[in-house]
């Protein structure tokens, strides 16, 4: 039986971030992983639909080269090869990692594994035994899936069979307005696709601004998407035409056929069969129950990532993955202030944000100061031709501290971290908004 410092179970973003600190930090470590290294975010998620997005952005910008005062005959559209040129860098990254855990002196273990008890893992099918006196569980999350639909490989699809398509579809419909939803309702619209969208809050990006969200829905509706929401799926199911769709709104039941259906509708964490349970981990609603060391309910036992439930993104993940690695080696850690970290939507029309909403702060009882800047003046923004998009700030009307800062538009993922500087420190912001942003 192999002993160590520490075991990691998920080669993620935050896994692997853990492991390597954790072997700076002089421990001995060990990484498992089931799959391919890097997870969701490197091999289905952030980095090859990061990489599709920044073609579909040329086609755009290909498209209105007469705004710029070029000619042009065609656009070139070859879904198949842009999807390949992804999967060929989300390969080369998953590489990178492997080539730093073993610079790390990290024992990489392929399978997927359970806890054997608080100080063990099992390697499945190998049912090889390691000992470790901390675990760290980095496992992450697959796609939730809705009841009532038919769900498959090529068709009706969640977020990870969604990269079977070789092509974009005629006609789809996106069910999630969340981050990825737009993301691929932006990737597929550019595409030259015919895209719904469907969302059961009363509004897109349910958890943005409330006037970020109306942005963003006329946006998509501008460059041609069809955006439904207050709309509850009650099937989809495969017909010869492609996939049905039935959902209810106030006014009544419609339907929708199209050839392709993505159900991007939330996250859900990877347990199942890990052994949690038997262990005595606490869980809550939404995933693995943590403090602000990332130790969970048994001592020796530690989570990080989107099992935590806390901020699905793989900075947070990685941040995560450092305070356990910190902790266990007795070192102080700060408790992580995920509601003013920045977050990001790399739709066809940027969102960025950090800290409250205006609602969110008047629900906490703060006297509220808006200031609100349109980004059309900017220089920059009329030399690229996008003419929409704002600037909004939310402070605390008694001490000026800022609160909240939301920005849609071109360039927005570029202008957030100034802002969200600010709402992280808690500086108080002058009377006059003379906040400075290079736009």
């Amino acid at each position: 039986m192999k002993e160590y410092d520490v075991i990691v179970i998920g080669g993620g973003p935050g896994g692997y971030a853990a492991a390597v600190r954790c072997s700076e930090l002089g421990l001995r470590t060990a990484l498992v992983e089931k799959d391919a290294l890097g997870g969701t975010c490197v091999n289905w998620g952030c980095v090859p639909t990061k990489t599709m997005l920044k073609s579909a952005k040329a086609i755009h910008h290909q498209a209105h080269l007469k705004t710029y005062d070029y000619l042009y005959e065609k656009v070139l559209k070859d879904y198949a090869q842009v999807q390949k040129r992804s999967f060929d860098i989300a390969n080369r990254q998953s590489q990178r990692i492997a080539h730093l855990l073993k610079k790390c002196a990290i024992d990489l273990f392929l399978g997927e594994a359970a806890l054997a008890s608080s100080t063990e893992v099992r390697i499945k099918k190998s049912g090889a035994i390691l000992k470790g006196k901390n675990i760290i569980l980095a496992t992450g999350t697959m796609a939730r899936r809705l009841p009532n639909v038919e769900y498959d490989a090529d068709t009706i699809v969640t977020t990870r069979e969604v990269w079977n398509f070789t092509k974009a579809p005629a006609t789809a419909a996106v069910v999630g307005s969340g981050a990825t939803g737009l993301e691929f309702t932006t990737l597929w619209r550019r595409f030259g696709s015919k895209v719904t969208l469907l969302e059961a809050a009363p509004a897109i990006l349910p958890n943005e601004d409330a006037d970020i969200s109306a942005e963003a829905k006329l946006h998509f509706e501008k460059v041609g998407v069809e955006v439904l929401t207050g709309v509850k799926v009650e099937s989809i199911a495969k017909v010869p035409e492609g996939a049905k769709i039935i959902y209810s709104t106030d006014s009544g039941i419609s339907e929708r056929v199209v050839e392709k259906v993505l159900v991007s509708v939330g996250i859900v964490p990877c347990i199942e069969g890990m052994g949690l349970e038997a262990v005595g981990v606490a869980m809550h609603r939404a995933g693995v129950e943590v403090n602000e060391r990332m130790q969970t309910s048994v001592p020796t036992i530690y989570a990080i990532g989107d099992l935590t439930a806390k901020l699905p993104l793989g900075m947070v993940a990685v941040l995560q993955g450092i305070v356990a690695a910190e902790a266990i080696a007795g070192n102080p850690v700060e408790e992580i202030p995920y509601e003013k970290l920045p977050r990001c939507v790399y739709s066809a029309v940027e969102v960025a944000s950090a800290g409250l909403t205006e609602k969110g702060a008047r629900d906490r009882g703060y006297e509220v100061r808006v200031s609100r800047k349109p980004l059309a003046h900017a220089s920059s923004q009329s030399t690229l031709d996008e003419h929409g998009g704002f600037i909004k700030l939310v402070a605390d009307a008694r001490t000026n501290q800022l609160l909240g800062a939301h920005l849609i538009g071109e360039r927005a993922i570029d202008q957030v971290a100034g802002p969200a500087a600010v709402v992280a420190s808690g500086t108080p912001v002058p009377e006059g908004e003379q906040i400075i942003f290079a736009v």
